[in-house]
């Protein structure tokens, strides 16, 4: 019955997390999703168990979890001693919701493959055109220039997740879209994604191609976020798919040699090569196009 992973529900295990949360002063002020190592807070654990009511609020915990916190994180580290924890992860979830899917689904109470309930909504209430071909061209573009960016291939899903909601933000406010994007993002892309994805998702599409970071918004997130190098070149292959959706896909492809990326199907449209010409490049290469 032993596990390395605790899911924590309840009020008690969430009120810990979110003191873990102000004490660490961590990025993203959500308990949903957040995780921590259960052997480095320990000892906090201990100590607010071990606190005088009075001492509490010196500990983060909010005055109205005085009367049960010092039983409920006794009680959780204790078993999580014999459960031999490694890693808490918290959820903002627990067994109510589990009832409704299973009224609302049926008794396996699982969404069907590749469907996430909180991106579904998002595009649901945000999207006002579909555009799935920034998707697809996000993913081609990664590959292609994969000798030029050497990203890592694990953040391919939070470039893809990031191409279906980049236009999120136009529903709020057109100018400000990828501020707007970004804000919803980090609040309520909540179910099946970490807090590092989410971060991520969140970034390369307020960072908006550009070729230089803001080391202020780059330092408030750094604990989440990849490298400087990798957010900027994630955010530069998001745009650069977003400008080639609105050409005739059917005639685009792309290739990388020579240090340069050459790009079919865009002779006669004169809007779109200008677009992408003025583009900031993170990296020495060329385009061109045939």
């Amino acid at each position: 019955f032993q596990n390395n992973t605790i899911i924590s529900i309840g009020g008690s295990l969430r009120a810990i997390s979110n003191a873990i949360i102000q004490r660490k002063n961590y990025p993203l002020k959500m308990v949903h999703g957040f995780s921590y190592n259960y052997e480095k807070e320990k000892s906090f654990i201990e100590k607010i168990y071990s606190a005088k009511i009075s001492d509490l609020g010196s500990f983060f915990i909010k005055k109205d979890r005085f009367d049960t916190i010092r039983g409920g994180a006794y009680i959780f580290k204790k078993v999580a001693d014999i459960l031999k924890a490694k890693e808490i992860i918290t959820s903002g979830v627990g067994v109510r919701e589990g009832v409704f899917l299973t009224n609302l689904i049926g008794k396996n109470a699982k969404f069907p493959g590749n469907f996430n309930p909180s991106l579904k909504s998002l595009q649901d209430r945000f999207v006002t055109q579909n555009r799935p071909n920034i998707t697809k061209f996000s993913k081609e573009l990664f590959y292609t220039l994969k000798p030029l960016h050497k990203v890592s291939e694990t953040y391919i899903n939070e470039l893809l997740t990031a191409s279906k909601l980049t236009d999120i933000g136009r529903k709020i406010g057109f100018y400000s879209k990828h501020l707007n994007a970004n804000f919803i993002i980090l609040n309520a892309l909540n179910y099946g994604y970490t807090h590092k994805e989410k971060a991520l998702i969140a970034t390369i599409i307020k960072q908006n191609g550009k070729k230089n970071i803001s080391q202020i918004e780059y330092e408030e997130l750094k604990e989440l976020l990849p490298d400087e190098k990798s957010v900027i070149w994630l955010s530069f292959i998001l745009k650069l798919a977003a400008v080639l959706d609105y050409s005739d896909i059917k005639n685009v492809s792309l290739s990388y040699k020579n240090k340069t990326l050459e790009i079919y199907g865009l002779k006669e449209d004169e809007y779109i090569k200008d677009t992408i010409k003025k583009m900031q490049k993170p990296g020495i290469f060329a385009i061109t196009f045939n």
